[in-house]
């Protein structure tokens, strides 16, 4: 028997769970047949199951929009803050409320994407405290940027979910130090200046995404050392170690140990400079919604497996060097000793 949701409008076998597979968050093609799995026999389960979730259960990624509640009211001048006040934080609050609730039911692990919001942050806070095996990121732009941003950038600021207010930013930089959040992330989408200039005239006529890999790392680590006073030990645990054991790659990655891979960057962590996206990136597209900022803290050297990968401004390795590694087993990180 096939359904078709009155939302977004796909067609689907009846789902067991009721939620449509495709507008009602990413947990929901994931939910149905990790309970199917549950009611299986032993061997069974084993069977259905990838050979990560036989190892370490199913991880479920979800990034957070509850699309019945987005209120978009779409036209012709649409400016900047329509695409935010479509998107207000109670999208993404009610979403990650109701997934917390599904992935324990279904006995699974949840990995919440794209936090930009405190509540959000708090809600994962109280599933871990219940023992929950739940963990988030945080991007790089919803703790740097914020709705005055929004306005400045136009189309290059439109990203799901939306910049925050300030007063929310302040309070998710407070689950950054505590250690609540688990991941930094870049949510890298590198569309280009042609897709994204139609913004101005119409916000919803520009694409969702930022290009900001390239700086993710640096500016907030210059934010966050340096101005919020994070230890050092601690940032690498956000930007790194933690990801890492998520995924299933510690100790090969996110670690510097015997038979680690010898990923390491160096820094000079005094080095201010100013983000000028023209002259620094490497994509074949560059802009940035970080130009124009000062960081404090510039890399000198990378080395990926050992072998040095950038030094002096300059990629040393031919495309293809680097490898896909599937995660195996992946862990929860380990609180801060």
């Amino acid at each position: 028997m096939s359904i078709t949701c009155p939302q977004c409008g796909l067609t689907q076998e009846t789902p067991a769970d009721r939620i449509c597979r495709g507008c009602a968050n990413a947990i929901s093609s994931l939910v149905a047949p990790a309970r199917s799995v549950l009611g299986l026999g032993k061997e069974a389960a084993a069977k259905a199951l990838p050979a990560g979730a036989r190892v370490a259960g199913v991880v479920l990624l979800l990034n957070a929009a509850a699309n019945a509640l987005t209120m978009v009211k779409q036209g012709p001048g649409s400016d900047p803050l329509a695409h935010h006040e479509g998107r207000p934080p109670l999208v993404e609050e009610e979403a990650v409320h109701r997934a917390i609730f599904l992935a324990q039911q279904a006995g699974v692990r949840l990995q919440v994407v794209h936090v930009s919001s405190p509540v959000s942050a708090e809600l994962v806070a109280g599933a871990k405290a219940r023992a929950q095996r739940v963990t988030m990121e945080v991007c790089s732009h919803h703790l740097l940027l914020d709705l005055d941003d929004l306005v400045r950038l136009g189309p290059y600021g439109r990203c799901a979910p939306a910049l925050r207010d300030r007063a929310l930013v302040e309070r998710l930089w407070d689950h950054v130090l505590s250690g609540n959040a688990d991941c930094l992330i870049s949510d890298h989408a590198p569309y280009t200046r042609e897709e994204k200039e139609p913004g101005w005239e119409d916000i919803f006529a520009a694409p969702l995404g930022l290009q900001n890999i390239q700086e993710t790392v640096p500016a907030v680590l210059s934010e966050a050392l340096h101005v919020r006073g994070m230890p050092l030990d601690a940032f690498v645990r956000f930007a790194s170690t933690n990801a890492a054991r998520i995924v299933g790659l510690f100790p090969r990655k996110g670690t510097i140990l015997p038979g680690s891979d010898a990923d390491i960057v160096l820094w000079d962590l005094d080095a201010e400079w100013t983000v000028d996206s023209a002259s620094q990136q490497f994509s074949k597209n560059p802009w940035s919604p970080f130009d124009g900022r000062t960081v404090r803290g510039r890399v000198v050297r990378t080395l990926v497996r050992g072998e040095t990968v950038y030094v002096d401004g300059e990629i040393r390795v031919e495309p293809g060097h680097g490898r896909f590694l599937p995660g195996a087993g992946a862990l929860v990180p380990a609180a801060a000793s």
